[in-house]
């Protein structure tokens, strides 16, 4: 290609000279848009940019280069092995609701669709619970446990079901709260006149089998303590309630939609368990998670024990009052009011005495 040019340069010179100015056009059009574009960046730069690199050189030796520096402090510090305990405990928690069964649901066929932001996934045709939402969840719901008992409110554990009733009863009875573990007898809440009613039967048939000098037969007695008996499997945990619960905590909202029902009515907040299988509508502080096995009934209620037996404890107890005992009180002449009965006994005793020497 070289030696082709060559040889049209030296037969035409012409040729030649009108190459090298076309080349040399080209050349300073090109040196035109470079010192265009070299003009435009100067003007770029003695512009907005340029003190906006100014701004930005002051913002970096000010105050922020020293926000910068206490960062990083504080991420080579405390906050660094905080957010590292954080996990462990995250962990170690999953951990335990793992080995409780707690992520383990109902069979897909028998799942409620409106727990589904609930459910993690599936497997072996088996709905898996998302734990993280368990763990948040019973965290907003034991802090409002916290807060009722510590505002001296009390709470109602109610679940009629096998696996759970002598669990909530048991902790019931520990924390001093109400339990309905038998049988909800329409009305409990909302119709707690006749409610009452039975319950002050069921005291007075208490009262009349201890009692000494009954004047009942056998067979009257017999028939009493049989009443007595079935009022309080379904009253006994309710008997010393003189009004409606703070807080209602319910397992198996399946077996109990006539205690929510109720609570709704009156407006009484609800804790749940709720499995794969359970409705969450009307449920205000929800708990996603296995409400069957017997291991995880056990770890939600010493959770909540724990946590009312701390409230408790947070609790201030009352001043006693720095009331002046009897015998100190003086009257107007400075005597105690035990000295003013011993000389009124001592006059009557010397009165006494002298009448029957005479």
């Amino acid at each position: 290609m070289i030696n082709f040019f060559k040889q049209l340069f030296s037969a035409n010179p012409d040729v030649k000279e009108d190459f090298n100015l076309t080349y040399t056009d080209s050349r300073l059009e090109e040196a035109n848009l470079r010192i265009d574009d070299t003009e435009s960046r100067i003007e770029e730069l003695e512009g907005q940019d340029f003190y906006d690199l100014e701004s930005r050189v002051e913002y970096l030796e000010g105050k922020d280069f020293d926000d910068l520096e206490y960062r990083v402090e504080n991420l080579e510090g405390q906050d660094f092995y905080s957010l590292e305990e954080k996990v462990e405990n995250l962990e170690e928690t999953i951990q335990q609701l793992l080995e409780a069964g707690v992520h383990l649901g109902h069979k897909t066929l028998r799942w409620n669709p409106k727990m589904k932001k609930y459910i993690f996934g599936k497997r072996d045709s088996i709905h898996i619970m998302d734990l993280t939402q368990t763990l948040e969840l019973t965290k907003v719901a034991l802090e409002k446990v916290f807060n009722t008992v510590a505002n001296n409110g009390k709470i109602l554990f109610v679940s009629t079901k096998k696996q759970a009733s002598e669990a909530i009863a048991e902790v019931a009875k520990e924390t001093d709260q109400y339990f309905v573990n038998y049988r909800w007898l329409g009305g409990m809440l909302t119709n707690w006149g006749t409610i009452s009613g039975s319950i002050k039967k069921m005291k007075k048939y208490e009262a009349d089998l201890v009692a000494e000098n009954r004047g009942f037969t056998k067979k009257e007695l017999l028939k009493m303590s049989v009443k007595k008996d079935k009022l309080e499997r379904s009253l006994g945990g309710i008997a010393e309630m003189k009004k409606t619960p703070d807080l209602v905590f319910i397992i198996d909202t399946n077996y109990e939609s006539l205690a929510i029902a109720e609570s709704v009515k009156l407006g009484i907040p609800i804790i749940a368990i709720l499995d794969s299988n359970s409705n969450p509508d009307n449920i205000d502080y929800p708990i996603p998670g296995n409400d069957d096995a017997r291991r995880s009934i056990d770890l939600y209620c010493n959770l909540i024990k724990e946590t009312i037996n701390n409230a408790k404890s947070s609790i201030p107890t009352a001043e006693p009052k720095n009331d002046i005992p009897k015998e100190r009180k003086k009257d107007d002449q400075g005597k105690t009011v035990q000295e003013l009965d011993r000389e009124k006994l001592e006059q009557k005793f010397s009165k006494d005495k002298k009448e029957t020497l005479n």
